[in-house]
């Protein structure tokens, strides 16, 4: 009997270090994940709000950094968005701009796109990437 007990005990105690180990690194990679997703939703706030502006009055002179956004993607991501921003400035560059606007008694000095809408559609493919997960 005193044997029966002892194997039990023991068993008892492996069992739980093993249950202990492995539930550790359940959780460790449960915070890494989360800590991930907060990294991402952070960057793709920052980012979606830089392109809404950017959306509502486009700027050939403004230039967008998207350095912190890139650092969060997945390689998987990050080729399916650096295509998306060679397109955005590519269509940006390509866009005809004028450099002053007259309305009646008002002149408007500075760079405009003659039509936006291209530029507009292309910050639209970009601002898909920044649903927060």
């Amino acid at each position: 009997m005193p044997i029966e007990i002892g194997s039990f005990s023991v068993g008892f105690v492996v069992g739980g270090a093993i249950v202990g180990t492995i539930n550790h690194f359940l959780a460790k990679s449960r915070d890494i994940e989360n800590r991930t997703i907060q990294q991402f939703n952070e960057a793709a706030d920052d980012l979606a709000k830089i392109l809404t502006d950017e959306r509502s009055s486009p700027n050939p002179n403004r230039n967008i950094d998207f350095f912190n956004f890139r650092r969060v993607l997945s390689k998987r991501s990050l080729r399916r968005f650096d295509k998306c921003v060679e397109k955005y400035e590519k269509t940006k560059n390509d866009s005809p701009t004028s450099y002053s606007q007259e309305s009646g008694d008002v002149v408007i000095i500075g760079t405009h796109y003659h039509d936006n809408s291209p530029v507009i559609a292309e910050i639209d493919n970009l601002l898909k990437f920044t649903k927060r997960k």
